[in-house]
């Protein structure tokens, strides 16, 4: 039963792959505009990351009589970073097409957003653990430099 999931799973990402490409493609072709590109995930990533910690201050605040205009103010942020990766796509398509596009790319990046926070980090996490010396930190006999 995993091997099925797991290649459920990787049918899935593959045919959202797949469906990104010929979105693109579209849309390249009739408006010359890519939907899925690098800055509008940096932006909605951003957004989404602004609404989550927003949202968990400002319930946090009001569990314990704190400040709730912190949250409310990333919350801002965040919808304000979203609206503006919409707004981008509506300037470049048009209303009907830039709305009905913009609600499946916002849907979609959800996930990616979520795997590309998991490899910042870890690619940072990598670069802090990495030395010069080698696994241990420290250069034993063998080192030749």
């Amino acid at each position: 039963m995993t091997v099925l999931t797991i290649l459920g799973v990787g049918i899935a990402i593959y045919g959202i792959f797949l469906f990104i490409v010929q979105m693109n493609k579209f849309t390249t072709n009739i408006y010359r505009y890519e939907f899925f590109n690098k800055k509008s995930l940096i932006l909605t990533t951003l957004g989404y990351i602004c609404l989550y910690f927003g949202y968990q201050w400002y319930i946090k605040a009001l569990g314990t009589g704190g400040d709730i205009l912190n949250g409310q103010l990333l919350f801002i942020v965040g919808v304000l970073f979203v609206l503006y990766v919409v707004w981008e796509n509506i300037i470049a398509t048009g209303w009907i097409v830039g709305l009905a596009f913009s609600s499946i790319q916002l849907f979609l990046y959800i996930g990616i957003s979520a795997l590309s926070i998991i490899l910042v980090v870890g690619m940072i996490a990598g670069a802090l653990a990495a030395t010069p010396y080698g696994r241990y930190g420290y250069c034993d006999d063998d080192c030749n430099y």
